[in-house]
């Protein structure tokens, strides 16, 4: 015959077991400001283009990588673009926990105004850039669930000593919201054994009592924060649609206050998809690549066609006959001839 102590029991070790899991998930989840990949994903604004980059981060304690794909769409006046990415992301908060798999979308606006001339190829010689952009980023790791949301503001100086080569020092500042799940270890103590079981060795451990504990154990945290990014890339131009780069970036993963600093390299292929935009490159080189009409019909809408043209003089008008003489005509009398 079965005993009615049997479900209790059951339920009894089934909410020991779950306070005990709790106990060795650790005290509390980590924090996950910081953890969005690179926003910006080339300060060439001339040209539109798409590239493949990896980004690996280390820090004490854990990892935190990136692979991305990102293109990037230039105006006309090349110097300005706008970059979209989506990113795979893998998170490692520390040994003791599980690692956490997600993915991030990035949207920015970079501008890239000359400070100095241009090259042949409409690369600047020095720049000062620019950017906003925001990078919604979803972490999952079993029953942790990491959401970091950033806007973030960068500026950067690129230098290009020479048209193959352009080096870029950036730096970065991120605010935004971090949505996390906290686990706690719960608050449960061997005394508290001599409340669910009563003096004739009936369980009083029911599914109320589960329920509270799940609601001490787990919490939900929503905490606005802030992160810092700088670092040095360098870019490497194979030619007119083929660049390679790398670099190399300090950042904080986690608050500034409680967070931990780490260090990212990574490396990226970029094709340029469409030819730089005309307006960036210098005229002889701009009117090789143009047609003649593209010219004539450039240079009818250029105020200066009006001024550059010599007005036609106009041709005299014909000379019009006299009038006829009208009336009678009276003949001429001879001339006298005088006596001999």
């Amino acid at each position: 015959m079965t005993s009615a102590r049997g479900p209790r029991f059951g339920k009894y070790v089934a909410g020991l077991a779950f306070g005990a899991a709790l106990v060795s998930l650790g005290s509390e989840s980590r924090a996950t400001p910081g953890t969005h990949p690179p926003i910006v994903s080339t300060w060439d604004t001339g040209a539109s283009s798409v590239n493949a980059t990896f980004t690996g981060g280390l820090f004490p304690g854990g990892h935190l990588h990136f692979a991305s794909y990102n293109s990037s769409f230039s105006s006309t006046s090349g110097k300005v673009s706008a970059q979209f990415g989506v990113h795979y992301v893998n998170y490692l908060a520390a040994q003791e926990l599980p690692a956490a798999n997600g993915g991030a979308g990035t949207a920015a606006f970079v501008f890239n105004t000359p400070l100095l001339g241009r090259h042949e190829t409409g690369l600047p010689k020095l720049s000062l850039g620019f950017y906003l952009g925001i990078a919604p980023t979803l972490l999952i790791a079993g029953q942790y669930n990491y959401v970091w949301i950033p806007f973030a503001a960068g500026i950067a100086a690129p230098i290009s000593p020479v048209s193959f080569l352009s080096i870029v020092p950036s730096f970065e500042l991120a605010g935004g919201a971090s949505f996390d799940t906290v686990v706690r270890a719960p608050d449960f103590k061997p005394s508290d054994v001599g409340t669910v079981i009563d003096p004739g060795g009936n369980i009083r451990f029911g599914q109320a009592d589960i329920e509270r504990l799940v609601a001490d154990s787990i919490k939900y945290e929503l905490l606005g924060a802030a992160t810092m990014r700088g670092g040095v890339s360098a870019s490497f131009h194979l030619g007119e649609r083929i660049d390679l780069g790398t670099g190399v970036t300090l950042g904080n993963v986690g608050s500034l206050s409680a967070g931990k600093f780490a260090v990212f390299l990574g490396g990226t292929v970029q094709l340029h998809w469409d030819s730089v935009v005309p307006a960036v490159l210098p005229a002889n080189v701009r009117l090789e690549r143009e047609s003649c009409e593209d010219v004539e019909e450039r240079w009818k809408q250029c105020p200066g066609s009006k001024k550059g043209t010599p007005a036609i003089p106009n041709a005299p008008a014909p000379m019009k006959p006299p009038p006829p003489i009208e009336g009678p005509v009276t003949p001429s009398s001879p001339a006298s001839v005088p006596a001999e």
